[in-house]
């Protein structure tokens, strides 16, 4: 079936799909023709979660002990749960932070001969009627494998943590940028991980049980080399809000830190961007413009005064940030931080027409690798619908286009200095 019509708009009416009607009748089909083969068919469901109703921790945990009680998991034949081996596919289930909201997503990969002499709405339904039934199944109230799972969870943080690069993150986050979203461990807080207990995640399996969802799925029909893209449009996502003040002194902090041998440092910048969808367009525009290898900080840190090998600008999502990270000697920090100043403060105007466009094309590529592959394609299906923002590569790259050349200099004038963090090897190492 297919969504009604707005008078208004004339685009499809939004669904709001929930765990209780996952049903192929319950998504809009668009047929989409290829170029490229694809190697898989791929599906994921993605769960939008409020903060209030549980803990990341929890959601994390819950998604691993759902993964191993799969495999002792028994329909009402008696038979197990083999979805893996019977069609010889890979399943994975994930939380991730999202805005204000937790997403729990559900990822199918399945490989492309099994089911190109079948329908799509078969797999469809046979997947997500399976993953529905092991959600309201649970999960194992096994303690030995909830003290493993928290176990793998600490040591996956404390893998992430004793790198050099987020320490430089995390002590940007917590001295200038503190309600931001980046520079927190992978897995959560070590604390409430260790005390998660199987109440907590039977809070967790409620919330992912009345969560609404969203489905983005691509794989081959059974006639030619046809997508079925299958997807549903989902309610408004969340707007993300975040303001900082900047004071006149900003601050350059250290940490100094046995066990590394080069200084890893983050700065920080406010910036003033549009937000939404043309907001982060224009930000991976400049993330481009400011650190690929014809940049200005590029050619002035490393061509010019050899200061780096690298450096890398990015934005932290909903966050109105800018950090520019780099690995350099101890001995290069300050003249790291002025270089850096003084450059973002200058180019602007050397940025021309014929560069933005160079990246545009590159950027092009990359979006046509994204739709050209169903894995990629269909988390991005499920993003487009969470953000309301544009489901297929030319409605992309439009909104790329509609990005002018003084959008890119009037943002980069913006630009002021919040404070940096940079970790140093001990003077004993």
């Amino acid at each position: 079936s297919t969504p009604s019509m707005s008078a208004a708009s004339g685009r499809p009416t939004p669904w709001i799909l929930t765990t209780s009607s996952w049903t192929p009748s319950a998504c809009s089909r668009i047929l989409m023709t290829f170029g490229s083969i694809t190697r898989k068919n791929s599906a994921c469901i993605s769960l939008v979660i409020d903060k209030d109703k549980t803990s990341y921790e929890a959601l994390l945990a819950l998604s691993a002990m759902l993964k191993v009680s799969s495999n002792a998991y028994k329909d009402e034949r008696g038979y197990k749960f083999r979805l893996m081996n019977l069609y010889s596919s890979t399943v994975s289930f994930g939380a991730v932070r999202y805005g204000n909201k937790y997403l729990f997503n559900i990822l199918l990969e399945c490989p492309l001969d099994k089911f190109i002499e079948s329908s799509f709405s078969s797999l469809e339904s046979k997947v997500f009627k399976t993953y529905k039934d092991l959600i309201y199944k649970g999960f194992a109230h096994d303690e030995a494998k909830l003290m493993l799972v928290k176990g793998r969870m600490i040591r996956d943080n404390g893998d992430t943590t004793a790198n050099p690069f987020f320490m430089a993150l995390e002590g940007l986050r917590k001295n200038f940028f503190p309600e931001a979203t980046f520079g927190y461990p992978p897995c959560g807080d070590n604390t409430r991980i260790m005390s998660l207990t199987f109440d907590d995640l039977e809070k967790a399996l409620e919330a992912v049980r009345k969560a609404d969802a969203y489905i983005g799925s691509v794989g081959f029909q059974k006639k030619g080399r046809e997508f079925g893209k299958l997807f549903s449009i989902g309610e408004k996502a969340p707007e993300w809000k975040f303001d900082i003040s900047v004071e006149d002194k900003v601050s350059d902090l250290s940490l100094i830190k046995d066990g590394i041998t080069s200084s890893c440092i983050a700065i920080g910048y406010q910036i003033e961007a549009e937000q939404g969808n043309k907001g982060h367009a224009l930000k991976n525009i400049l993330s481009k413009v400011l650190s690929d290898d014809n940049s200005p900080l590029f050619q002035g840190l490393r061509e010019e005064k050899g200061l780096t090998y690298g450096v890398d600008v990015s934005f932290p999502k909903g966050d109105k940030a800018m950090i520019v990270s780099s690995v350099i000697d101890a001995k290069n920090v300050d003249e790291f931080i002025k270089t850096t100043d003084k450059l973002l403060s200058t180019c602007a105007e050397s940025i021309t027409q014929e560069r933005l466009d160079d990246i545009k094309k590159a950027i092009k590529t990359s979006i046509d690798d994204m739709f050209g592959e169903p894995t990629t394609y269909a988390l991005a299906l499920n993003k487009s619908v969470l953000n309301q923002s544009p489901s297929t590569a030319d409605e992309l790259m439009k909104l790329y286009d509609s990005i002018t050349l003084d959008d890119v200099k009037d943002a980069i004038k913006s630009l002021k200095k919040v404070g940096s963090f940079t970790v140093n090897p001990s003077k004993e190492n």
